[in-house]
């Protein structure tokens, strides 16, 4: 079930940086595409974040303070979304979206997560930044 909602999180990526390749600019009853792909960018980044939240609270140690570092990475986020041009944006969401992943690889080398888990992360970690390249090119 990890595994299927993690790859259905892409679709919308997916999808955002299909329609901006295709030259669509606006997406009907929803608004203007690269907005929609910024703002879903920054729920992920701010959920996975969260998730480092509920993995320190169920006693995984990363050798991280993850409950600073989560805030840090969310907070970083936002502003960036709120400060930054969409191609900066983007890149910093690929950056930050990058960082997540690394630290979930010093959490899975201290045992704290499953191969399975950290082999699924690292796939749509790649799709991800994938989209959100194609997203930030087209921005």
């Amino acid at each position: 079930m990890t595994r299927l909602l993690a790859i259905a999180g892409i679709t919308p990526f997916a999808a955002c940086a299909a329609l901006l390749l295709a030259g669509v600019r606006e997406a009907p009853h929803l608004g203007e595409v690269q907005r929609l792909a910024a703002s879903y960018g920054l729920l992920i980044l701010a959920f996975m974040a969260g998730v480092h939240w509920g993995q320190r609270l169920s006693g995984i140690a990363a050798g991280l303070n993850l409950f600073i570092l989560s805030n840090v990475i969310a907070l970083a986020g936002w502003f960036a979304y709120l400060f930054l041009p969409a191609r900066l944006y983007f890149g910093a969401l690929i950056a930050l979206f990058v960082l997540l992943f690394a630290i979930d690889r010093m959490i899975a080398a201290r045992g704290g997560l499953s191969p399975h888990y950290l082999a699924t992360r690292k796939g749509v970690t790649a799709a991800v930044v994938v989209c959100l390249c194609a997203i930030a090119f087209r921005a």
